[in-house]
């Protein structure tokens, strides 16, 4: 990790901070290796999705082309090296274009384990593509309401990926937004006194 901040961009990670089970980082490319860290590929977790955006470009054939050919196993790569996974761009071999990115790491896990999402919840302003991935989409009140249930309950644990830009994109949910952060807060109390098997 660089010793000084700097852009992030769509391609810079700066910093990765992890405590217990919580990853934070400045760039939401870096999710999908967070996971790998905690999860176990063969079991089926309830999936949270709080983000401005969707972060569902699809692109199977990139995932075929890049680590199933490859064969590349996610699981065991470094952050360096995950980092450094690459596709190709016929006609451009100079051009330098991450495999994962902030926008398709989500498809890119589930191509590579289709049985690992169980449950996928989605609360977001509806910015990007979304795919039939969503099965689930709910306004951040109804959320408020239920996650207890989303989060607390689920067989295997639960991934919960929150981005901060779902807190800045409008004036109008501020008060949504403060109490989200207050039972965010909350969260992390519980987790200092029990041993909850969750993911941001």
């Amino acid at each position: 990790m660089p010793k000084t901040l700097g852009e992030s961009g769509s391609i810079n990670v700066n910093f990765l901070y992890k405590k217990n089970k919580i990853y934070v980082s400045d760039n939401h490319l870096a999710a999908a290796w967070c996971w790998l860290q905690e999860i176990d590929v063969l079991q089926k977790y309830t999936f949270v999705h709080i983000d401005r955006h969707y972060d569902l470009i699809n692109q199977p054939e990139e995932i075929e082309a890049n680590i199933v050919e490859r064969n590349i196993d996610v699981q065991n790569l470094n952050f360096e090296e995950y980092c450094g996974l690459k596709q190709d761009i016929e006609g451009l071999p100079d051009l330098i274009v991450k495999l994962f990115r902030w926008d398709n790491y989500i498809h890119h896990i589930d191509n590579l384990f289709p049985n690992l999402f169980g449950n996928k919840y989605f609360v977001t302003k509806k910015a990007g593509s979304k795919t039939e991935f969503v099965e689930d989409e709910y306004d951040i009140e109804h959320f408020l309401r239920e996650f207890k249930h989303w989060i607390e309950y689920p067989k295997n644990g639960c991934i919960v990926n929150l981005d901060l830009d779902y807190f800045f994109a409008s004036v109008g949910d501020l008060n949504s937004n403060c109490i989200l952060m207050k039972q965010l807060k909350k969260w992390q109390r519980k987790l200092k006194r029990e041993s909850m098997r969750l993911m941001f």
